[in-house]
């Protein structure tokens, strides 16, 4: 039984001894396997231990994976040395690409500017930073230093557009019949063009008629009354009514307004409504007073009267424009005489075209009646002109500085 013991313990001697031999072969085939594989990554990427931008074969203070994958803070040195690496890395890549790219020469004329040129990091941000900078400035308008907090007008000329300046507004002749549709039910409304009254802005501009001495504010009192402007309609067409209101606004001095009534004579059109109201909302001085049933244009005038408030009342037709510098003149008279009742110069609209026809002081007719009560226009007396002369002069003449002996 020894023997036979004896035996099967060196064949077990052997065996191990075998494995072990087999085992060591093995590693070291793997380890020379690995050695060999890393040296030919190294020669393939330039990134060789000795290398002019190798990395630190210490382990990892120029390698920038190594560094990103680094747990704790991070020093100056190996943030430097991980840069120039890169920076290094990148102008071995720029010369294996010059070799590689063939020769100007040899590139055809039309693939001439499909060649790609690698731009070093640093210049490259700089360019990326250029081309921000250039793409902001065509994409956002640059802030003046004056900028405003509101829109400026548009850069068109407002004469152009249709009316302005009191221009007539033409029609052609060849219209389509819905135009025409549109145009005759407007004559048949309001017996004038209102297809054409729809086409003027509410705030258009009208020229500016009177002499030159009646501008001369001089010729008015300081301290004129203020005045309520009275406004009766039935059945209004929309633009003459908001032009005739917008007329007062924009060429009334804001302190001789009191408030301007809109004395409504019982109209059944909807947008003489609710949306006449909310039009005039935003117009603190604009007031809205409705009768209840048909009154006529004396009785509105009086039930407007009945909210007037100023010392002052001006009775104006729910269809007219006033011009500029309408309001002192009348007003003047009046401070200086309570017990005078004035009436403008009125000039003539166009029914058809809307031209705002007016003429100067020389052409000035003046209201009246005739023995059946019917009222006519009249040229302006012989004396009258002379006595309004008379006065001009008188008062240019308090206007002239006068000579002393001193």
């Amino acid at each position: 039984m020894a023997f036979i013991w004896r035996r099967r313990s060196t064949t077990i001697v052997k065996l191990v001894a075998l494995m072990l031999a087999i085992w060591f072969c093995i590693a070291f085939l793997i380890y020379t396997d690995d050695t060999r594989r890393r040296a030919n990554v190294q020669e393939s990427s330039g990134f060789g231990a000795s290398g002019n931008n190798g990395f630190n074969a210490a382990g990892g203070a120029g390698d920038p994976i190594a560094l990103a994958l680094k747990n704790g803070p991070v020093s100056d040195e190996e943030m430097n040395a991980a840069n120039n690496a890169f920076d290094g890395n990148r102008n071995d890549l720029e010369d294996v690409a010059d070799r590689a790219a063939p020769q100007e020469a040899d590139v055809p004329p039309t693939a001439k500017h499909k060649r790609v040129k690698v731009i070093p990091r640093q210049q490259n941000v700089e360019s990326l930073h250029r081309n921000v900078a250039v793409h902001a400035d065509e994409k956002t308008p640059h802030k003046q230093e004056d900028d405003k907090s509101f829109l400026d007008p548009p850069a068109a000329n407002l004469e152009d557009n249709p009316g302005e300046m009191g221009k007539p507004v033409i029609l052609p002749k060849d219209m389509s019949p819905e135009m025409k549709k549109a145009v005759d039910d407007g004559w048949t409304k309001n017996a004038f063009n209102q297809y054409v009254s729809d086409l003027i802005s509410v705030h258009r501009s009208l020229p500016d008629p009177r002499d030159a001495w009646c501008k001369d504010s001089a010729l008015y009192l300081s301290n004129l009354p203020k005045t309520d402007v009275i406004i009766c309609f039935h059945n209004e067409a929309w633009s003459v009514l908001i032009r005739t209101v917008h007329s007062v606004l924009d060429r009334s001095p804001p302190e001789l307004i009191g408030e301007i009534i809109l004395v409504d004579d019982f109209s059944d059109m909807p947008h003489l409504k609710k949306q006449l109201e909310d039009y005039f909302a935003s117009y603190p001085m604009v007031k809205i007073v409705r009768g209840a049933q048909r009154e006529g244009l004396i009785r509105a005038r009086l039930l407007g009267a009945k909210y007037a408030k100023s010392p002052v009342i001006t009775y104006l037709d729910s269809h007219c424009e006033c011009a500029e510098g309408w309001l002192e003149p009348l007003l003047d008279r009046i401070a200086r005489n309570s017990t005078t009742v004035v009436c403008p110069v009125i000039d003539v609209i166009d029914d058809t075209t809307l031209e705002f026809h007016y003429r100067d002081s020389s052409g000035v007719n003046v209201g009246g009646f005739d023995w059946n009560l019917q009222f006519s226009w009249h040229g302006v007396p012989e004396r009258e002109k002379k006595r309004h002369n008379e006065k001009k002069k008188k008062k240019q003449q308090q206007q002239q500085p006068q000579q002393t002996a001193a």
